[in-house]
């Protein structure tokens, strides 16, 4: 048996339903090609796995020992429908060059049997949030109890009955398995070797439905009966295939964000703070909400900075209030 991460008979999406669901493009001698799916986190992170496919000695974002590859040959994309790069039916693609690719330091790929098969993916610059685009539920994820009756959504750009990726954005509706039940239904030699303790399992067995290959790293959604939002609660990560094709009648596994919670909300913190405090103006000095900062911490671009000048000097704008983003062009204080 094989590892295969899937899609097989999902329906299509409107493609406001997910708004949060991206694409990971790398280049290829075709240009560029959809290689995985990922989840935005925020307006800087995107969420995806490392492993894509045994049989196809394929992974995401790191090569076959764990070890990131280069950023400079992915793109992400959102607010895609359409499968293929630059597609003109999409109305409002955002594509982002990818600036560092963070893998799991626990992630040592066939080594370790997938454990951790996860990874984090740092934009250049920020998505532009809108109907199109918006980060998926993460915060919080690690209170809520997922119960044999919830049903989750997987949504992407996976081979389809016909063995080839799909042209448009589907989704396959897909329920919690219990870690028991899982066990039950897995090949005993795939379960021993696979379900690990940072995996969960979701599928319907012997349904004729399954993520297929193509959908590696893309997120599994519940929706939470408590306030109706969609959280991310695991990664496309594996299941049993032969020779490269998916069994579409088996369940498959997911890694379980709430198990790497902590890695995934340190990088979410880390990445929000990108902007480095620039100096006091001469004859004033900035204030921001945070009075413990002081010049070369790290905040978020979109920290406002208020111009104060000292008594005696004016402010060369009439505009007091400037975003970290803009230091180079600080009024001066004369």
């Amino acid at each position: 048996m094989t590892l295969s991460p899937f899609f097989m008979a999902r329906k299509k999406v409107k493609i406001i339903e997910y708004p949060w669901v991206a694409a990971l493009y790398r280049t290829s001698d075709n240009g560029y090609e959809n290689i995985c799916g990922g989840s935005i986190i925020s307006n800087k992170l995107v969420i995806t796995a490392s492993f894509v496919d045994i049989f196809l000695a394929a992974h995401c974002v790191t090569n076959i020992y764990g070890d990131p590859l280069d950023p400079s040959i992915h793109l992400v994309a959102a607010g895609k429908l359409y499968n293929k790069y630059q597609d003109p039916r999409d109305p409002k693609p955002q594509y982002i060059e990818v600036s560092r690719i963070i893998p799991h330091d626990s992630y040592r790929a066939a080594s370790r049997n997938y454990l951790a098969d996860v990874a984090l993916l740092v934009t250049k610059s920020t998505l532009d949030f809108n109907h199109f685009v918006h980060p998926v539920c993460f915060e919080g994820v690690k209170k809520i109890t997922l119960q044999p009756q919830n049903v989750g959504v997987v949504a992407g750009w996976g081979v389809t009955e016909q063995n080839q990726p799909s042209d448009e954005l589907r989704q396959l509706e897909i329920p919690y398995k219990p870690r028991d039940v899982c066990s039950k239904e897995l090949p005993l030699d795939w379960e021993d070797k696979y379900n690990l303790i940072d995996k969960m399992c979701a599928g319907l067995y012997h349904k004729n439905k399954s993520v297929c290959r193509g959908d590696s790293g893309g997120g599994l959604f519940y929706k939470n009966s408590e306030d109706g939002r969609y959280y991310l609660h695991g990664l496309v990560s594996l299941g049993v295939g032969k020779k490269g094709q998916c069994d579409f009648q088996q369940n498959s596994l997911y890694t379980n964000v709430s198990f790497h919670y902590d890695f995934v909300y340190s990088k979410l913190i880390s990445s929000a703070e990108d902007c480095e405090l620039p100096p006091h103006p001469n004859n004033g000095k900035w204030v921001i909400e945070d009075n413990n900062k002081k010049p070369g911490d790290m905040v978020s671009s979109d920290t406002v900075l208020e111009i104060v000048c000292d008594d005696g000097y004016v402010l060369s704008s009439n505009t007091t209030s400037h975003t970290c983003d803009s230091k180079l062009h600080l009024p001066l204080c004369l």
